[in-house]
């Protein structure tokens, strides 16, 4: 986007320049003195000269100034010599007589710091002669001038001189100038007509040294001094050496702290600066020092000698990790002082000042340069010939140099006039190739020459609508905005061209609003014609009432974000115009919304007036939440976030508070400093808050905001969503989203979304109800006339719109209405028009296409002068193009003649694209005018091509997607990225030999890593002095190398990467190829890895083999036809023929595994569960799921593990004792600890024996078990578990033999044994309770939902086992019936996820769903390639998916298997298996959901028994790493092994806000508490619903997003129960019917009417009232059952009302009606209960039921609050007409019915509010006190209708009776 150039500051002539922050001594201020006494008559001159000595001393070091002391206390120390008693004139001046001749050199240096790098630079040197020309006017002229270049490494490169360009510009420097000088300050200067700004800026740089501000009576002082950079802080420190009679002056200025800068910026219109980002660094940062040498004379000080050193430095980063730098340095040496001689004062006609001014053009000249020599004429044949070359160079692809060709393209447009391109386009529009680039380039010129000629295209129609429309905007958004620019676009937007065309329209005035914004960018006010046409369109759409126009008024006033504007937009806002009460509620947020971009300008007065909207409670939720996003928007301080968090103490809105909380919330987490004061108060006000607004959860709307800053590169991004919700819905109302970057000491929008769909969620379930027609129903209108004050609801109408926002600026919207989705819908199902099938057959015939779309993405500059006068630019440039040539074919069948066809037929689409896209970026800093060019330049090149050559079928009905491709023929570089940085020297008068040399040199000097070492002795050299540069002595002599060492080039970082993925079947080869060289060996910091050259090549090469390719087809096949896509049927997965017998056995090893964990739960501690975890149930639970289960092992081998193991019986008896003891005071226990080194031990002897025989195994085995009777339990149940683990192949029959008998033979250990060690328990238990947090989160078991619901079942199942001793046999039957139906599921899940059965998992899954097969054709018929097969049973008992993935040739086994299944409704199981027929790798992933110290947590499991190299060596690599990111990311850490190969991760729902989570690694365990999650979770409803459904609960999402809007209302007795939860107490005192609930739409489609039942007062009646054919149904209660009336007529039970309208179900009870077309899902009524449901209408109700919007709100007819229970009732009340009526009372106005005195006279009042009263001819039976409001009038004022009164304000309360039932006697 393009921006605005602001005016340069000038400075008057005789301004006067403040002197602000001085810090030096005040003369006037009273001195210290020290004086002794003197002798009488021995008082002499040397006394004297002492005490003056002794006072002046006294006086330097203890200066009297408090300032000084206090600011400059370390002076006095470093100039001890120096006294500030001037005897001469210190001021400097010129001799009016006399010719002063200086010596001058200026120097520009470009580059990094550091020396051996190549560097630009400039050099003038001359001489300078100053003669006077009358009182106080002088001459300057400058004589003899040499320009010199420099492009290498200084000083080892000497500068060349520029004889061409000196000879150019040496007419023009050697013009005199005259100025005015007055006591060391330069005045006006005089120059001459014809001499240019740029040259006039190097006489500014050389009378900007003589630029002196001297107090005498001061040696060091501060103030704001003018100069060439305009008015900035400088510091003074003056310096006398008397010996020598010379002073000297040092001046130093902050170039960043300036009143008046001279700086000049475009593209950056879009950013606000951020001055808090700058605090602690700058990106630019800029300072000068001027050393004076003065000689004082009698007649003013001479000016010996003058150095002055500038430095400008910018990094994109932190400036303290490195800076690119210019230097300036300046040097003037008075050669001679000479009689002037008398000569004739050339005229001056022009005055200028001293600061510095550039010509306007200078930024239309920014890329390369040109000469000047007949211009015109060169442009017109430069334009064609650059036209030809890209049109002629850009046909297929895009060429490498294109977009540098482009902007030399745009450089030479902007040097033409309106009539230059006029004759350029009368040149090129018949040719079509060059016409197109021609408007391409158009756009980004960037000129009112430009625009004016593109609106004279449009005003004689030569370009079309297409063309107007990519061009016009894109010109408007990137033209040099200024009076005449916003004149000629005023008449842009007025053509009628434009006006015709709605969309062309709408972004116009969009544009227009977004240039306003860039021409008043720098303006505190902005002119009222500007802004006139967008105020004159908004007044005129509010007048005449026209939606659309007053939105697009807004949002172009919204673009322009100017103060002026307030005045418009309030009188659409709420509260603040009357206007705005008839408007739509989206017009309303559009008119807040308009405040957005004048929080820039004026942020206090959105302020006002956004506060105000958002605390009115009478405005709609979302006008105020829309104004709390812009009240926060203007950043408010600490009081106004209080007011904020204060109202939301008593918010009566939900989605108001729950939004405001979360937007507080979200600012006070936020790092951003731009906002770290609003942070810091949002962060105290979360104090003021309740924390029960955390509960709230996503039914209602938030503020999600993430961001990040980095200071070490001063840059950061931040992204915020708004989700505007009401209460009627669940989607979102309106959602908005953006990204705003932040870097460079500024903050920008990058982007922003919106979306609004009010509507939605009644149009996605829309096709549940009965389509049927409703009509009005008469009976509910008459009812609704009976209650007073009546006011129909607003209906919202379906409305979607969108806009998007770049950069703060709206490009485009668009709103969707009804009739919009009544004509997509009748488009979709009528027949095409002709027009659209000549589309088609155009399509079916095939249509070639070359797009093409070249754009200036970027062009960001910055200007600010040099010390020496010459401007230093830091720019940004970025430009691209693409290109897409191909051809498109589509063709159907049959063919479409309707839309819907699109889903039954068949179509084929052939295409040929080859895209293309090339850009091209530049970054410099240096000396950029139209002379030279020095400086130093970042280039960098991305080009992309990607040719496609596609045939697509589709068939929809079928479910198949075919796509057939070619493969490539040659080698392709589909990505190409280049940048470098170089030194860059060129100069106009010698374009041909620019040059660019990279800054970092080439070098042969070997890389370190390759450098041998050597000593002392052997390194010694003599120092070679040819290094040494030639080098003037006076001029900077500093830069110098101290050695010749520090001259040799720097040896850049190199590092190469290649690497190649290579897919012989397809015949493909990818490639990536990166080279990097960078000065990180100087330093390793951001910037310096950007400096160097940097390549990344990914590239496409085509494999060669015996059969060519022919063809590469990519086809999808779903449904009932997957089956016959299959290539390779045949299943490799071959087993033994004892599968089914190790099925058997691992179901016998999983009852055996319950049994054993369900006895270790009732007689182990936690602790001892952990170790018994950790070694032998580590390898149980990793067998059940992964293991292959097929080993044997030898009786000696078991023999020599028990003998092992008996050797730590003692020890392990001890353990568990202990273990035991514990677990009768701790629950919480799981398992016994055991032996590890005696299961250990044994688990090796049965490896070693697997290969014995099966009997011997068997024997073996029941030896094993005899002999280990004595060990202690948990040892023998564990060794019994490894056993009959690594039995598997052994028969059933034997192993419960086996059994039984070790557990008869365990059993006979004494019981008392097991509970000797009990008190050691307690000690244990208290030891673990003061463990720190860390221990405890560490020791809390997961539950999942399963165990969590039959926990107490199998607490009573465990203490019943442990504390009775059975026989082995009981004991099996014990653990048989304890698994139950689950612990089948759980044997089934293991026993499907092993090897061993896998093979029956794809019979039972049924034939496939899916079939991906991706295969090549050679040309010797050969089919290569590969098949994914899936399967899937989701609906049966055992949900299970299984995938496949095979090689297609038939010798290849290699296949890639995955299952998933849900054994049970909390776990999810799946299994990765790989290599030959799928056994070679197993990974093995489980999910449960469950709890975690009773919060809702789900634990993922992954566990592996074998995996390949790669992943081996991948997983090492992330746990060298994985420590260290674990401490950075703030997690602690436990250092303790847990299970080998396995992974455990654990998340726990702890607060709706927060969760912990742990991770278990094997080696260690990481674990981190409270982590804040970006948004509320309802806790209470996650934990009940995981417990409930678990898993299975994902299937129903669909069903309860269709009925979470579905809300019940109960009345029972006196109370009722309201949809939003209101509790309401009363009971019927009358007869009359009061409205229970009913649809408060415009067009009602029901009423539900309650009153006290006739026959017995106790009970109820209702009165149902439908639309549906004028429906009403009346339930009575009767003595015995329930009387239906349907339209007055009793209707007998069974029998139907509507059959397709209305269900009944009557029984003895009470009465189920369901009315699914009017959205009532339920109505039940037994006499005394009456309960609704209703169906998708949230805010669509009212009554006493409520407003069904969770705002506990009690809404009366007139859309006001009841203050209590008894007026809400009383306000529903339906009155009675006559005495004859049931209902005997009414609502009406009265009137007080005395006379009062009010404000002073006597008044008659009446009710601004009904009050109940009996009807004629009837008298009260019971009355009620009630305080009613009145408003008053005069007594004699004649009232005749008093229903007025209730739009009046109310005056008085007073107390009054309220009729609550009466008696009639009814007249004849």
């Amino acid at each position: 986007m393009g921006g605005d150039e602001p005016n340069i500051s000038t400075v008057e002539p005789d301004k006067k320049w403040p002197t602000q922050h001085s810090w030096s001594a005040d003369p006037e201020e009273p001195a210290i003195y020290w004086a002794a006494k003197p002798r009488e008559g021995r008082f002499n001159m040397k006394s004297l000269i002492f005490l003056l000595a002794l006072a002046l001393v006294v006086w330097y070091v203890y200066p009297s100034s408090p300032s000084i002391r206090r600011d400059f206390p370390s002076q006095a120390h470093l100039y001890p010599h120096a006294t500030f008693v001037f005897s001469l004139c210190t001021d400097p001046s010129f001799s009016e007589n006399s010719l002063h001749i200086y010596r001058y050199e200026g120097v520009i240096l470009s580059g990094l710091p550091e020396r051996g790098l190549s560097q630009a630079g400039v050099r003038l040197i001359c001489k300078v002669k100053i003669r006077g020309v009358g009182q106080r006017q002088y001459l300057l002229q400058i004589e003899e001038p040499r320009i010199q270049e420099l492009n290498g490494i200084w000083p080892k490169d000497p500068f060349t001189s520029a004889k061409k360009l000196t000879e150019r510009l040496a007419p023009l420097l050697t013009k005199a100038v005259k100025f005015e000088y007055i006591n060391g300050r330069v005045g006006t200067i005089s120059v001459p007509a014809n001499l240019p700004e740029d040259i006039l800026n190097i006489h500014r740089g050389i009378l900007n040294i003589f630029q002196i501000t001297i107090k005498k009576s001061q040696s060091a002082y501060d103030l704001q001094e003018a100069g060439i950079e305009g008015i900035c802080h400088a510091r003074y420190l003056v310096q006398e050496d008397k010996r020598k009679e010379r002073v000297t002056i040092i001046k130093s200025k902050d170039l960043n702290n300036c009143q008046e800068k001279v700086v000049k910026h475009t593209g950056m219109a879009y950013t606000q600066l951020c001055p808090s980002c700058q605090l602690r660094g700058r990106n630019i940062r800029a300072s000068v020092t001027f050393t004076h040498v003065l000689k004082p004379t009698a007649a003013g000080a001479i000016l010996q000698e003058a150095k002055v050193r500038e430095v400008h430095q910018f990094t994109p980063f932190h400036e303290l990790d490195g800076t690119m730098r210019v230097e300036a340095r300046q040097s003037l040496i008075l050669e001679q002082i000479t009689t002037a001689t008398v000569s004739e004062v050339p005229d001056f006609q022009i005055q200028r000042t001293l600061q510095f001014r550039s010509d306007s053009n200078v930024l239309q000249q920014p890329f390369t340069l040109i000469r000047d020599q007949n211009i015109i004429l060169k442009v017109k044949l430069s334009v064609k010939d650059t036209l030809n070359h890209i049109a002629q160079h850009n046909v297929q692809t895009i060429h490498s140099d294109a977009p540098s060709r482009f902007l030399e393209l745009i450089q030479l447009l902007r040097s033409a006039d309106h009539s230059s391109l006029a004759e350029i386009w009368r040149l090129v529009k018949s040719q079509p190739e060059l016409r197109r680039w021609f408007i391409e380039a158009l756009p980004a010129v960037g000129t009112i020459d430009s625009l004016r000629c593109l609106k004279s295209r449009i005003q004689e129609s030569e370009i079309s609508r297409l063309e107007i429309l990519q061009t016009l905007l894109l010109a408007m958004h990137q033209v040099k905005t200024d009076r005449p620019v916003m004149n000629l676009a005023i008449e842009i937007i007025n053509l009628s061209a434009i006006k015709e065309i709605p969309f062309l329209r709408k972004a116009t005035l969009l544009a227009y609003g977004s240039m306003v914004f860039r021409f008043c960018a720098d303006k505190s006010t902005c002119s009222d014609d500007v802004l006139k046409p967008l105020h004159n369109l908004l007044a005129e759409a509010t007048s005449q009432r026209n939606d659309e126009n007053i939105v697009l008024g807004l949002k172009a006033i919204g673009n322009a974000g100017q103060p002026g504007s307030i005045k418009s937009i309030v009188k659409l806002l709420p509260y603040f115009g009357t206007v705005s009460t008839n408007l739509p509620l989206k017009i309303r947020v559009d008119a807040i919304m308009a405040l957005r971009n004048i929080v820039h300008k004026d942020p206090k007065m959105v302020q006002r007036i956004a506060v105000q909207i958002f605390l009115n409670r009478k405005n709609h939720p979302e006008e105020r939440m829309m104004a709390c996003a812009v009240l926060f928007l203007t950043k408010p301080p600490l009081t106004l976030v209080s007011m904020v968090a204060n109202s939301l103490l008593t918010e009566t809105s939900l989605q108001v508070a729950s939004f405001t909380h979360s937007h507080i919330t979200a600012l006070s987490r936020s790092s951003l400093p731009g906002i770290h004061t609003l942070a810091t108060s949002c962060n105290l006000a979360l104090n003021i808050l309740s924390p029960k607004l955390e509960q709230l959860g996503n039914r209602f709307s938030k503020v999600y905001r993430m961001d990040t800053f980095m200071y070490r590169v001063m840059a950061g991004i931040s992204a915020k969503l708004l989700l505007i919700k009401s209460s009627s819905t669940v989607i979102p109302t309106a959602l908005m989203g953006k990204i705003k970057g932040h870097a460079l000491g500024g903050e920008v929008d990058l982007i922003q979304v919106g979306l609004r769909a009010e509507g939605l969620q009644e149009v996605i379930t829309k096709s549940r109800s009965t389509d049927i027609r409703i009509t009005e129903n008469r009976s509910i209108r008459r009812i609704l006339s009976k209650i007073v004050n009546w006011k129909d609801f607003p209906e919202e109408e379906i409305l979607g719109s969108a806009f998007v926002r770049v950069f703060g600026q709206e490009l485009a919207f668009v709103q969707i209405r009804k009739d919009i989705i009544d004509q997509i819908g009748q488009f979709m199902t009528e027949p095409l028009s002709g027009q659209w099938r000549s589309y088609l057959q155009q399509l079916n015939n095939g249509i070639n296409f070359q797009p093409v779309k070249a754009i200036m993405a970027a062009e960001v500059r910055r200007v600010v002068p040099t010390a020496v006068g010459l401007p230093m630019e830091l720019n940004f440039i970025s430009t691209g193009l693409a290109v897409a040539k191909g051809s498109i074919e589509v063709r159907s069948d049959p063919p479409i003649s309707r839309l819907p066809q699109l889903l039954t037929s068949k179509i084929q689409l052939k295409a040929r694209l080859a895209p293309s896209v090339a850009i091209h970026t530049r970054a410099f800093m240096g000396i950029n005018m139209r002379y030279i060019r020095s400086g130093v330049s970042l280039q960098a090149n991305v080009r992309s091509t990607i040719p496609m050559d596609i045939t697509t079928k589709i068939n929809l009905k079928e479910g198949s997607f075919r796509i057939d491709t070619t493969p490539a023929q040659k080698e392709n570089k589909i990505v190409s990225i280049d940048s470098q940085v170089y030194a860059v020297s060129a100069n106009m008068e010698n374009l041909s030999a620019v040059r660019r040399v990279a800054i970092l040199p080439l070098s042969t000097r070997r890389d370190i890593s390759s450098q041998r070492f050597r000593s002392s002795a052997q390194s010694g050299r003599v120092p070679d002095e040819r290094n040494v540069a030639q080098v003037a002595p006076e001029t900077l002599a500093d830069q110098v190398p101290c050695s010749g060492e520090d001259q040799h080039p720097r040896v850049p970082t190199k590092a190469a990467y290649r690497a190649c993925m290579r897919a012989d079947k397809i015949g493909v080869q990818a490639c990536i190829d990166g080279r990097m060289e960078n000065a990180l060996s100087i330093k390793h910091i951001p910037l310096y890895r950007l400096i160097g050259r940097h390549q990344l090549n990914i590239t496409i090469i085509p494999v060669s083999s015996a059969a060519d390719i022919e063809k590469i087809v990519l086809e999808i096949q779903a449904g009932a036809k997957s089956l016959t896509k299959m290539i390779k049927l045949e299943d490799k997965e071959i087993r033994a023929p004892s599968v089914m017998s190790s099925d058997r056995l691992g179901r016998i090893l999983m009852k055996q595994a319950k049994g054993n964990r369900t006895l270790g739960r009732s007689s182990s501690s936690s602790s001892s569960s952990r170790s018994g975890h950790l070694s032998g149930n580590r390898h149980l639970r990793a067998g059940s799921i992964i293991s292959s289960s097929s080993s044997s092992s030898s009786s000696s081998s078991i023999r020599k593990s028990n003998k092992h193991s008996k050797g730590q019986t003692r020890s392990m008896r001890h353990s568990s004792k202990l273990n035991l003891r514990g677990s009768t005071r701790r629950s919480g226990s799981l398992r016994l600890s055991s032996s590890s080194s005696s299961s250990s031990s044994l688990r090796r002897s049965l490896r070693r024996s697997s290969s014995k025989p099966r009997s011997g195994l068997h024997r073996s085995l029941r030896r094993s078990l005899r002999r280990s009777s004595s060990k202690p339990r948990s040892s023998l149940h564990r060794s019994r578990r490894l056993t009959l683990r690594r039995s598997s192949s052994k028969p059933r029959s034997g192993l419960r033999r086996s059994l039984r008998r070790s557990l008869r033979r365990s059993s006979s250990k004494p019981r008392s044994s097991l509970h000797r060690s009990g008190s050691r328990g307690t000690s244990s238990m208290h030891r673990s309770s003061r463990r720190s947090s860390r221990r405890d989160i560490l020791e809390l078991r997961f539950k999942s939902g399963h165990v969590s619901r039959s926990t107490a079942s199998r607490r009573s199942i465990q203490v019943s086992r442990s504390t009775s001793q059975r026989s082995s046999s009981r004991l099996i039957s014990k653990l048989r019936h304890s698994s139950g139906s689950t612990s089948r599921r759980s044997r089934l899940s293991s026993s499907i996820l092993r090897s061993s059965t896998q093979r029956y998992l794809v019979g039972k899954a049924g034939t496939p769903l899916l079939v991906v097969l991706l295969r090549v054709r050679r040309t010797d018929g050969t089919q290569q390639g590969y098949q994914l097969t899936g399967y899937g049973k989701i609906s049966s008992r055992i949900p299970r998916m299984h995938v496949r993935l095979v090689d297609l040739e038939p010798k290849n086994n290699w296949k890639i298997c995955a299952d998933a299944l849900l054994p049970r409704s909390h776990k999810l199981l799946t299994l990765a298996r790989w290599g030959e027929n799928c056994e070679k790798y197993r990974v093995a992933v489980t999910v449960s959901t469950g709890q975690l110290a009773s919060h809702p947590a789900t634990k993922v499991k992954m566990q592996w028994s074998r995996i390949n190299e790669n992943l081996k060596y991948g997983g090492r690599m992330v746990g060298d790493y994985l420590p260290g990111l674990a401490y950075s990311l703030g997690l602690s850490q436990s250092y303790k092994r847990n299970r080998d190969r396995q992974i455990t991760v654990l998340v726990a729902l702890t607060s709706p806000q927060t969760i912990d989570t742990i991770i278990r690694l094997p080696k260690m365990t990481a674990f981190y508490q409270g982590l804040r999650i970006p948004t509320s979770l309802p806790v209470h409803a996650v934990t009940k619903r995981m417990q409930e459904a678990g898993f299975h609960s994902i299937a129903e999402l669909s069903e309860t997003f269709l009925t979470m809007n579905q809300r019940q209302c109960v009345a029972e007795n006196d109370t009722v129960w309201t949809y939003d939860g209101n509790r309401l107490n009363h009971s019927l005192s009358n007869d009359c019917y009061y409205v229970l609930t009913q649809d408060c739409s415009d067009s009602p489609k029901f009423m539900l009417l309650m009153k006290r039942a006739q026959t017995d007062k106790t009970k109820k009646s209702i009165k149902l009232i439908v639309s549906v054919k004028n429906l009403t149904i009346e339930v009575v209660p009767s003595s015995d059952r329930m009387i239906l009336l349907v339209n007055g007529r009793k209707q007998t039970a069974g029998q139907p009302i509507l059959p397709a309208v209305v269900e009944v179900v009557q029984n003895v009870t009470g009465i189920t009606l369901r009315i699914p077309s009017v959205n009532i899902e339920k109505l039940y009524f037994d006499g005394e209960r009456v309960q609704i449901v209703v169906d998708q209408m949230m805010s669509k109700t009212c009554g006493i039921c409520g407003l069904n919007n969770d705002e506990k709100k009690m809404m009366m007819p007139s859309r006001e609050v009841a203050e209590d229970q008894d007026r809400l009732f009383e306000s529903w009340l339906c009155s009675g007409t006559s005495c004859k009526d049931d209902c005997k009372v009414r609502r009406d106005f009265v009137e007080l019915g005395t006379v009062v005195e009010f404000e002073g006279q006597a008044s008659r009042c009446y009710s601004v509010e009904p009050v109940q009263r009996c009807l004629a001819e009837c008298t009260p039976m019971e009355t009620r006190s009630r305080r009613v409001r009145f408003h008053c009038l005069a007594a004699n004022y004649t009232v005749t209708d008093m229903s007025l009164f209730n739009k009046k304000s109310v005056d008085i309360s007073r107390s009054v009776d309220s009729h609550t039932d009466c008696m009639c006697r009814c007249s004849q």
